[in-house]
Formats: C-alpha cells, sequence, structure tokens
C-alpha cells in the first residue's frame, strides 16, 4: 500500500528556496525508494498560479514537477460530497462515491501531462482565477466580521444585494468591519463558522471548486440556494457536527482569534485532505498552533514541519 504524503504550499516555495535541482531529485528518488507518494492538489496549483511572480511560479511548478506524482488529488469539494453521499446512501447520488483519492478531471489530466513534461507548464489567465478570488474576499470579510465579536445574525450588515461587482462590496465590508475594536478576549465560534461554510460551500457553491456540489444538488434535483439550504438542515444535518465541513469551520474559527493572513483562506481547504493521507507537511505556525490547541484530534498528529519530515525520512533510509 503506498504510503501518501501532503505538502502544504509553503513547503514547496522552502524546498524551492532551499534545495538545489539535484537535492529536489533526490529527493524524490528517497521518497520513491520509501514508497512514499507526494501527492499534489488542486489547491496547490491555484496557489502557485496566484503568485504575482513570473518567475516564482515556474520555480514552484518545477519543484512540483520534479518531486510529485502524476496524478493530482481530487478537489476538496469533492471529499465533501464523498462524505456526504457515504453517510447518506442516497441511490440518486451513490455513484458519485469516490473510488479513489485521485481526480480524473480536466485539471488533473493538464498536471498529467506537464508532470511528465518538464518543458510544460500551466496555461492560464488572471479571469481564470476571479472565482478564487472572490472566495478569498469572502473568507477574509468572514474573518473582519468574526474577530470582532460579531455573529451570525449580523454578517449581511453593510451588504448591498444591489451592488454589480460583488468583490468591492465585500472589500468595502471587510474594510468597514476592521475599523471595529478587536475584543480583548476572541472566541472560536465553530458552530457558526461551520454553518457559514455550509451555506457558502454546499449549498451555494461559492467555492473554488464547485463542480461536485453543482452535479450533487442536480442529481437531487434542488436548485435554489434558501432550498439547499432547508434540505441540508432537514435532511444532512450530520455535516454540521462532523466531517470535511465541520473540520474546515473548527479551523476557519480558530483563526478569527488570531490576526488575518491571506493564506488563512487556502489553508481551510488544505485541511481537507488530513484524514486522507499519511503525513501532511507544513511549516505554517497557524496550523501547529491549531494542533497544540486541539492535541487530541487524530487527524492532526500527522502535522510535520518539513525539517521533521526530512529528518524522519532520512530515519526510514538509514534503518532500511
Amino acid at each position: 500500500m503506498c504510503f501518501h504524503v501532503y505538502f502544504d504550499t509553503n513547503a514547496y516555495n522552502r524546498v524551492a528556496d532551499q534545495f538545489s535541482v539535484s537535492e529536489i531529485k533526490n529527493l524524490r528518488e528517497t521518497l520513491d525508494g520509501r514508497g512514499w507518494s507526494l501527492c499534489l492538489s488542486p489547491v496547490n496549483i491555484i496557489e502557485f498560479l496566484q503568485n504575482a511572480h513570473c518567475s516564482r511560479r515556474e520555480e514552484l511548478v518545477s519543484v512540483a514537477q520534479n518531486l510529485c506524482d502524476s496524478r493530482l488529488l481530487v478537489e476538496p469539494e469533492a471529499l465533501v460530497v464523498n462524505f456526504i453521499v457515504g453517510k447518506t446512501l442516497d441511490d440518486r447520488v451513490s455513484d458519485m462515491a469516490l473510488s479513489s483519492l485521485f481526480s480524473e478531471s480536466d485539471l488533473a489530466a493538464t498536471w498529467r501531462d506537464i508532470s511528465l513534461h518538464p518543458c510544460k507548464t500551466f496555461y492560464f489567465n488572471r479571469e481564470d482565477l476571479r472565482r478564487f478570488d472572490l472566495s478569498r474576499s469572502l473568507h477574509a470579510f468572514f474573518h473582519a466580521h468574526f474577530s470582532r465579536g460579531e455573529n451570525l445574525s449580523s454578517v449581511c450588515r453593510g451588504l448591498s444585494v444591489s451592488d454589480s461587482d460583488i468583490e468591492v462590496m465585500l472589500r468595502a465590508a471587510t474594510e468597514d468591519r476592521r475599523r471595529m475594536s478587536v475584543p480583548s478576549e476572541r472566541v472560536p465560534s465553530i458552530c457558526q463558522h461551520t454553518r457559514l461554510l455550509v451555506a457558502a460551500v454546499f449549498c451555494v457553491g461559492c467555492t473554488p471548486f464547485p463542480t461536485a456540489v453543482d452535479r450533487y444538488w442536480q442529481r437531487i434535483g434542488v436548485t435554489d440556494s434558501s432550498k439547499r439550504i432547508h434540505e441540508t438542515s432537514d435532511r444532512l444535518s450530520f455535516v454540521y457536527e462532523e466531517g470535511p465541513i465541520r473540520a474546515m469551520g473548527a479551523l476557519m474559527a480558530w483563526q478569527t482569534t488570531k490576526k488575518y493572513n491571506a493564506g488563512n483562506f487556502f489553508d481551510c481547504y488544505h485541511m481537507v485532505y488530513l484524514p486522507h493521507v499519511d503525513v501532511f507537511v507544513t511549516d505554517d505556525e497557524g496550523f501547529h498552533s491549531f494542533q497544540s490547541a486541539f492535541p487530541d484530534a487524530e487527524s492532526l498528529r500527522c502535522l510535520r514541519t518539513l525539517e521533521v519530515f526530512l529528518a524522519e525520512l532520512d530515519s526510514e533510509k538509514s534503518s532500511a
């Protein structure tokens, strides 16, 4: 059985900064020799592409080409739907259960081609990334709102449904919240954040990769977002108490007790992969602080810094 390793995007950045090409290739040989597979995710790819510096983007793609499996992990949203399908045993969506951790999407096919041909890279334009920018803006607004002691009932204050540019509206509302004072003690509300994420990600589809979510609701036959929320509350209430969105909600709620960081948004999506990999490598202080805050969380025990991971890999190599 293959041993699956996952790198948070900051780990790829650190490898790009500190490793030569030959060292990266040696690392890949060591991984292969141990039967360990470094798995790239669609979230990693989007973070690579959102880097404003072309040379840096290509460095990160090159690191992934030299280190990663040619198969791409499924989207976080597909894991959300897979969890729900497994819990409900609904014949209408039973064939949406994942048979593999790896994707069969167009992006996966593109990555397979790029990973096998070092001279190739991703082609994209800024408009391709617009929906990711929107999701990030929404997350920034939620952080600003809840870190000021606000709650679900006041989320819509200052939001104008008539505004034609949603991002402009969200940025203005975020700045409005940030002018408010921060409470001396910020208490995370996992329940409220989970409810927000269920609505935004699963019911509205305001998420980086909405295909699996949209397909689920098409099968169920519910197109209206408000009806999806009612359907979820009535028939799928377990999503508020367990599973990937609950995990995202826990991290997102905890983030509101800390200063905002633009990387927080993607951290919530990286979080979804934790139960599905053997080792999760990140140098993000926030992730490790979160682990310290929840020491009994089983899925968080696979977290490693890059330094610790490399030491463990060397130890395995030495004992082989």
